[in-house]
């Protein structure tokens, strides 16, 4: 595979990460034209339209917003954490430089629901209870509805019979009774509005949370297998976008993925 396309160019003149985009896109279409340019270009081409979408973003926030009430009427012992982020553009544009990165398109945005509290075993079971949950709750939602899960990659099985409904379990990908070999537990559901985009919601206690980001299966560690891309950032003009010193501010989703959504409840 040939290296990544250069971003400098698009930077040029662009006040927003969706210009940078539409210049990336223009100058793609200038190049002579092989199979994998073009399939790439088509590839932006869908992440634009997702990202620039706020019907999406509107019917994703709606949908969250019911259903962490839904958690908290129902099952109001439960302490958890609900957050949205949408993945950063120079995250996806590496990954759907891949050959095989068209499944990309089903995580640019992602839910996560963390629950906590001082009783590791209760927390593991509230976990598929709130799956439950989430998947009967879909059911009645007129926008959003959950996707067949794809089979488990590298996992080592634990024996256990899952804790998870039986009408539920081919739609949800179980990581805590078949954590990944880097020790990677959490419960994965993908979602497809009816506009056609896809989300991932994942549902995972505070330890297996802290392990994820800090520990052997953190996400540093899993994005390291992807081509770098290295881009001068004195061409970047973005409001909401600087580098001061050594840090980085990036509230645009350039570099850092784009929280969206955020509720929580502590008591």
């Amino acid at each position: 595979m040939r290296q990544i396309p250069s971003l400098d160019q698009a930077f040029k003149g662009a006040k927003s990460v969706p210009e940078v985009i539409r210049n990336q896109i223009g100058l793609l279409n200038l190049e002579a034209k092989s199979n994998e340019i073009t399939i790439f270009t088509r590839r932006l081409e869908l992440y634009y339209s997702y990202i620039t979408d706020k019907t999406l973003l509107k019917t994703q926030r709606e949908f969250f917003e019911g259903f962490y009430h839904e958690i908290d009427e129902k099952y109001p012992d439960i302490l958890f954490r609900l957050e949205g982020r949408r993945k950063s553009f120079i995250s996806a544009y590496k990954k759907l430089w891949r050959a095989d990165s068209y499944a990309t398109m089903k995580d640019i945005s992602g839910f996560r629901i963390t629950l906590f509290g001082d009783d590791s075993e209760k927390l593991i079971k509230q976990c598929y209870t709130v799956m439950d949950l989430l998947f009967n709750y879909s059911l009645n939602a007129e926008e959003v509805e959950p996707c067949m899960a794809t089979p488990l990659k590298d996992t080592k099985r634990s024996g256990n019979s899952s804790l998870l409904s039986e009408d539920i379990q081919p739609y949800v990908k179980d990581y805590i009774h078949n954590p990944k070999e880097n020790g990677y537990q959490s419960l994965h559901m993908i979602f497809q509005a009816k506009l056609g985009y896809y989300f991932e919601v994942q549902i995972r206690t505070f330890d297996m949370h802290m392990h994820a980001e800090y520990g052997q299966a953190s996400h540093a560690v899993y994005k390291k297998k992807y081509d770098e891309l290295e881009f001068d950032r004195s061409l970047v003009n973005i409001p909401g976008y600087c580098i001061i010193g050594d840090k980085l501010y990036d509230w645009v989703g350039l570099e850092e993925s784009q929280e969206i959504l955020r509720r929580q409840k502590t008591f």
